[in-house]
């Protein structure tokens, strides 16, 4: 994961709050994950694509949340893609409306 997620869990997911015999802070809520790429979707088809949310899966469920999934948006190099602007804004259009849902 991208270091400032990582610095971010780090600070947030810890003994006593996240997890252990006092950590239920994060029981039971709802966690879902939205994130962009450079390369396009077919970079991450099959076994990468199962690979790299997968930490993010095992701490929510380490800290008993409920994995909602993920929101992947491929395809965000603004050098080869001069609609990253538009997809952006749909994309986060499409989570929030996911979120409100929940």
């Amino acid at each position: 994961m991208p270091a400032g997620l990582k610095h971010y869990m780090d600070e947030v997911f810890q003994y006593g709050f996240a997890y252990g015999s006092t950590g239920d802070k994060l029981r039971g809520k709802k966690f879902i994950h939205s994130y962009t790429t450079g390369s396009g979707a077919a970079t991450f088809a099959g076994e990468l694509g199962e690979v790299l949310p997968a930490a993010l899966k095992a701490s929510a469920g380490f800290c008993g949340m409920d994995y909602q999934g993920a929101f992947p948006l491929y395809g965000q190099l603004a050098l080869t893609n001069p609609n990253v602007p538009a997809e952006a804004k749909a994309h986060a259009e499409r989570v929030v409306e996911f979120v409100r849902s929940l």
